[in-house]
């Protein structure tokens, strides 16, 4: 049953402004809107429907982050090698290994990594392709030795070589254990950008560790940050 108002009880709100007042809702009157059709209450106390023809841009679907777990630090202070044989393990599936500013002190030399499986760092029976490119050329390599994270002419300057790595279901005794990455540095003396793919052939057995080396010095400075990934 319809309640009958009053006096200013039964007044309709007044529009934003000066004039503005508290009140009721104005009646939208007896057609409902249809699938395709919305109508909304503006500010000024009356009624508009939504121009759907005007609305342009693409939306935006925000991504939710992996939860990144910071396991290991290593940092180069002019360093041979840089190693890790505690952060992989069972706990997580994935791994991302981050390079910031790695310098080698050699130039023109090559960044690479081998996996550390069954007691021992792993310098044989790799499989990978390593693909870099500049502005003016592109070129694919690979080794048997070690997984090749650059180019073969790293400069010994800042920036050095900077990026990520993820190793894949490390803990596994099934499957051999994929390598992916993207990395970038100066190389020869421009910007150079490196997708890496590839694998250890040697067998099936757990990878718990890695490290990291140049192919001739050491590494003078930079940092490598270890992360675990649910």
């Amino acid at each position: 049953m319809a309640v009958q108002l009053q006096g200013s009880q039964g007044q309709v709100f007044g529009p934003a402004g000066t004039n503005h007042s508290q009140g009721l809702v104005p009646d939208p009157g007896s057609s409902a809107d249809s699938s395709s059709t919305h109508r909304f209450l503006r500010s000024d106390a009356t009624w508009d429907q939504v121009d759907y023809a005007s609305i342009t841009g693409t939306p935006v679907i925000p991504v939710i982050p992996a939860t990144l777990t910071l396991l290991n630090t290593l940092t180069a202070n002019n360093s041979a090698t840089l190693s890790d044989t505690t952060s992989l393990t069972s706990t997580y599936s994935l791994y991302e290994i981050v390079f910031i500013n790695i310098v080698p002190a050699s130039n023109l030399v090559t960044f690479e990594l081998q996996v550390h499986s069954g007691g021992a760092f792993k310098a044989t029976t790799y499989l990978n392709a390593t693909l870099f490119w500049t502005t003016a050329a592109a070129a694919e390599t690979g080794s048997t030795t070690f997984i090749q994270l650059s180019s073969t002419n790293i400069n010994n300057s800042d920036p050095g070589i900077s990026g990520t790595v993820r190793i894949y279901n490390p803990s596994s005794t099934t499957v051999k254990k994929h390598v992916t990455g993207q990395m970038s540095s100066q190389a020869g003396g421009v910007s150079t950008g490196v997708t890496v793919a590839g694998y250890w052939n040697g067998g099936d057995g757990a990878v718990d560790g890695f490290q990291v080396q140049m192919s001739t010095g050491n590494m003078t400075s930079g940092t490598i940050n270890v992360y675990g990934i649910p």
